[in-house]
């Protein structure tokens, strides 16, 4: 079901991506356990589909095809911290599920 070959993980630690991709001023509030212990994202390779937000050469958000539809996947947890208690989580979903607004 990934649009690609899981390598492995990594920390991630970059959380200002989201915010550029968002185009907010809105921060994601990191605490120190975050910065700690940062969520791991599976590092991909063979990435089939649209890459929307990388961390590097690692890609965050990828659209791609599957039968007839298209399928937004989120390699990090957005029910998990910091995105849960993020203020724009909301409108990150609609710009990642824009569907949604509308069915």
């Amino acid at each position: 079901m990934l649009p690609g070959d899981i390598r492995g993980s990594k920390p991630h630690t970059n959380f200002t991506l989201w915010e550029t991709f968002l185009g907010t001023d809105e921060p994601l509030v990191i605490n120190e356990q975050l910065r700690r212990n940062p969520p791991l994202i599976p590092v991909l390779e063979n990435v089939k589909g649209k890459v929307l937000l990388a961390d590097g050469d690692t890609p965050l958000v990828i659209e791609h095809q599957l039968g007839l539809g298209r399928v937004v996947t989120c390699l990090v947890d957005l029910n998990a911290e910091p995105w849960r208690s993020w203020k724009k989580r909301d409108e990150l979903l609609q710009r990642l599920i824009p569907w949604h607004i509308t069915t």
